[in-house]
């Protein structure tokens, strides 16, 4: 018995015996929860820490009644190998992830078109949108008037969709990806909150998308600037410091659009490594 996402744990049978049982896990949950607690304060945090406490026993007590947990990097095998004392059960593999026709990227100086990639039914997506909205766009369009922020992905909230101008284009539920893909010179995904391999980041940069992203967006990913995925701390002003740079010679831009779509084709010969830090 295999279930997908460490929630339809509560589906597998107690004292189930004879049948192998799998758990895959897309992230460790009580983490995303101490990040929400980390970026909370007064009461909220207090539920928030609460709800960490309560996710790391609920979590410990499923992985443990089964015969084998799947996650897709190596931190969190390491986190669960800790929960349970042991990693007997515990195995690392890459995510499944979509691939898109890559294409080198180089908008010049002029007016490059930004991308958010990612199911904006999800807070964590939307709240990161809403703050390149607020925060970087203004900043960059006061240096560069023609930049425009494209947010592509299901279910945005009112507030997000409101935020729909000439500068930002929200497009909602994408049936062709690839044609939003095409439209882009760079992927701007600011995450903030949220655990385990964003396979967003994966999707971008082997697109041959320029990915600028934070820490948690990083994570589990073993690429750097030399693979076109620039990782800087959440501030507009370094975000719209790392557009402009891009912009600032003809090579600097193309060269690292290049240097993601290299990443995206080592990984495809199989490189299970470059997935992971």
């Amino acid at each position: 018995m295999h279930v997908e996402w460490a929630q339809m744990a509560q589906y597998i049978p107690q004292g189930l015996t004879g049948i192998e049982t799998w758990i895959s896990a897309a992230d460790v949950m009580y983490l995303g929860a101490e990040r929400n607690a980390e970026r909370s304060s007064g009461l909220r945090r207090r539920v928030w820490q609460g709800q960490a406490r309560g996710l790391y026993r609920w979590e410990r007590d499923q992985y443990a009644r089964v015969d084998t947990v799947l996650l897709h990097n190596p931190k969190d095998g390491q986190l669960v190998s800790r929960m349970l004392g042991s990693d007997r059960n515990v195995r690392v593999i890459s995510p499944y992830f979509d691939r898109y026709t890559p294409r080198l990227r180089n908008p010049g100086t002029g007016a490059p078109r930004l991308l958010f990639w990612g199911s904006m039914g999800r807070t964590e997506n939307s709240e990161a949108a809403e703050w390149l909205v607020r925060e970087v766009l203004p900043r960059l369009r006061s240096q560069m008037p023609g930049a425009r922020l494209i947010i592509a992905g299901s279910n945005p909230p009112h507030g997000l969709v409101q935020a729909a101008s000439d500068a930002v284009e929200v497009t909602g539920f994408v049936k062709d990806p690839q044609a939003v893909f095409d439209r882009a010179d760079a992927a701007v995904l600011p995450l903030f909150r949220g655990a385990g391999v964003k396979v967003k980041v994966i999707e971008c940069l082997a697109a041959g998308l320029p990915v600028i992203t934070t820490a948690v967006g990083a994570e589990g990913i073993e690429a750097g600037l030399r693979d076109g995925l620039t990782v800087l701390e959440a501030n507009a002003e370094a975000f719209v410091g790392k557009i402009v740079a891009l912009a600032s010679g003809p090579e600097r831009w193309a060269g690292e659009s290049q240097a993601a779509i290299e990443w995206g084709r080592r990984l495809g010969d199989g490189d299970r490594a470059l997935l992971f830090r």
